[in-house]
């Protein structure tokens, strides 16, 4: 497989795409399933499955009905602070001695 830097974006769509048919088929469900569990239309999964490309509500939508719930969170992921110490220290700024 190549790596990400070397493929395009519809090439990566695709390979989400797949990625996201392929959980859908172990958890033997089948479009119409994943369709009605989402929210969305049959034709939205079709076009995604078979085309890489739908939209990012949509994608959300699968995302959740296929309990891929990891990808929602690393996509909205924030640097915030884990700590009292990082709390107070991320508005610092350095300055000299």
């Amino acid at each position: 497989m190549l790596a990400i830097k070397l493929k395009n974006n519809q090439q990566i769509c695709m390979d989400i795409a797949i990625a996201y048919k392929k959980q859908r088929l172990m958890k033997n469900m089948t479009r119409e399933m994943l369709a009605k569990s989402a929210g969305i239309s049959e034709s939205t999964v079709k076009n995604f499955e078979t085309t890489g490309r739908v939209n990012l509500d949509s994608l959300i939508s699968i995302s959740k009905a296929l309990d891929k719930n990891e990808i929602i969170k690393l996509l909205v992921q924030t640097d915030s602070p884990q700590t009292i110490q990082e709390f107070k220290n991320q508005n610092r700024k350095r300055s000299r001695i």
